[in-house]
């Protein structure tokens, strides 16, 4: 305990910045890389890979009111694990679509996925930090998506490569979530109770945090 309290880079917090680090390296991966896949492999026209792209944040953003739910209600450390193992499943699942319709399945139950787990990530890291220096911890997790976004495209393209090797791309990325994975569970989890509330309009949506909510989206 008294290791939380003092700094931020406690054994727990190192493991899950290592755990996010990986996953979200792997879903960057896509981002150059999905579009060329759904219109050379697929076949895909212009305004079918727009609901290639589109699915997938539309999907990743309305699970995220339940997944914040489902942390306080199931368990932060159950609910992470299996989105996590989820994702895995959905990113070496990429390697077996080979016609839209499967792809737009395997891209809303991917961003399904992604959502809870990045809700997941960011909820265990607050758990974690002593909450003395929160702010700077939180400041330091969030560098694992910006490191990612910055290093995930350019690695994905160098591994597709000139001659489209999707198969080795795909494989590289479901196996850094797989490791993701493997250290998400040597996370010492907080033990906190459950929150078993109704489900209503206030079970999803916080009204002192609107106004910052309201900036963000702005």
């Amino acid at each position: 305990m008294a290791e939380h309290q003092e700094t931020v880079w406690s054994k727990d917090f190192t493991l899950l910045w290592i755990a996010n680090f990986l996953m979200a390296v792997g879903f960057y991966f896509l981002l150059p890389t999905m579009p060329v896949y759904a219109m050379k492999v697929i076949g895909a026209n212009e305004s079918q890979l727009g609901f290639v792209i589109g699915v997938y944040t539309l999907s990743a953003v309305a699970i995220r009111p339940f997944g914040g739910y489902a942390l306080d209600s199931v368990g932060r450390r159950k609910v992470f694990l299996w989105a996590l193992a989820f994702f895995a499943l959905f990113m070496g699942s990429y390697y077996f679509a080979t016609n839209l319709f499967f792809l737009l399945m395997l891209r809303l139950l991917h961003g399904f996925s992604w959502g809870v787990t990045t809700v997941g990530g960011s909820t265990i890291a607050a758990d974690i930090l002593p909450p003395q220096r929160r702010g700077e911890g939180v400041g330091y997790f969030g560098l694992t998506m910006t490191l990612a976004m910055a290093l995930g495209p350019v690695i994905g393209l160098q591994l597709m490569g000139e001659t489209n090797q999707y198969s080795r791309l795909f494989f590289t990325a479901t196996g850094l979530v797989v490791l993701a994975l493997i250290i998400a569970n040597f996370i010492r989890y907080p033990q906190l109770p459950l929150t078993k509330r109704p489900i209503s309009w206030e079970a999803f949506i916080e009204k002192r945090v609107l106004p910052v909510s309201t900036v963000m989206f702005f």
